[in-house]
């Protein structure tokens, strides 16, 4: 019997998380350890960049420089493992 492609219906939204987190979770450890990273310095970025500029303290600033580097190192990690798809939407 040939294969077709039957249309279905999208998952509902727990289902789409449940298997998010079951990729990521059965990704090779560099590569799960990175994804890991990227949303932690993806959320550390955001509380960062909601401060108000003029009372950060310098150290903040570097905090948020070194977040900005880690952020790009593990989205590089993730590119040349071809595993981008798990810190991104895509549509």
């Amino acid at each position: 019997m040939p294969i077709t492609n039957t249309p279905t219906a999208p998952l509902p939204t727990p289902a789409v998380d449940a298997l998010h987190r079951l990729d990521v979770a059965l990704a090779a450890p560099d590569v799960h350890r990175a994804a890991v990273r990227y949303g932690i310095v993806t959320a550390r970025i955001a509380e960062l960049e909601a401060m108000d500029a003029s009372h950060m303290s310098a150290g903040q600033f570097d905090a948020l420089l070194d977040a900005q580097n880690e952020l790009a190192m593990r989205r590089k990690q993730l590119t040349d493992a071809g595993r981008l798809d798990l810190v991104e939407v895509t549509a």
